[in-house]
């Protein structure tokens, strides 16, 4: 089963993974978020299971102070690691 996945920067270092999930769910099933805390900087990986869901997540969010700033249609454990 294919994976779609995002990665959110720029969010507050008091989030938490169920704020994340409560917050992405609208947009579809969430499957894996993976968050990644350095100092006062915070960003998260989060894995849908349709690209409808993944796009729905890039358009909402692109409108907001987090933005998207990749996007990969293959599992997350795959990705090239950009920090």
């Amino acid at each position: 089963m294919s994976s779609f996945g995002i990665v959110v920067d720029n969010l507050s270092n008091t989030v938490s993974e169920n704020e994340l999930k409560e917050e992405f769910s609208m947009y579809g099933p969430v499957k894996k978020i993976n968050m990644q805390r350095k100092g006062s900087d915070c960003m998260a990986t989060i894995e849908f299971d349709s690209d409808k869901a993944r796009q729905s997540a890039i358009h909402c969010m692109n409108t907001r102070s987090s933005k998207v700033v990749l996007c990969t249609s293959t599992p997350l454990s795959s990705a090239v690691n950009c920090s």
